[in-house]
C-alpha cells in the first residue's frame, strides 16, 4: 500500500505527556537521536524498496542526517 505523506518542520498536534510514555522518553536527548536515526534509516529503505526517486525528499533526509548527534 502506498500513501501520500506530508512532512512539516513545525509541530501541528497537541498531546499530553504521561510518565513512562514514548513521548516522554524521546525528550531524553540520546534517545531522541536514536529514534530519529531509526526513522531516517526506515524512510531511506522505504524509498529504495519502492523504487521512489525524489531528490527533494532525499535532500531533506540528508540534511536531517547532518544534524549533530546523528
Amino acid at each position: 500500500m502506498r500513501e501520500k505523506v506530508y512532512v512539516s518542520g513545525t509541530a501541528n498536534n497537541l498531546y499530553r505527556k504521561r510518565p513512562g510514555s514514548l513521548t516522554e522518553a524521546a525528550n531524553d536527548e540520546q534517545h531522541y537521536y536514536m529514534v530519529r536515526r531509526f526513522f531516517l534509516d526506515w524512510a531511506t529503505a522505504y524509498l529504495q524498496r519502492h523504487g521512489i526517486k525524489n531528490i527533494e525528499i532525499e535532500n531533506m533526509i540528508e540534511r536531517a542526517r547532518s544534524i549533530p548527534g546523528l
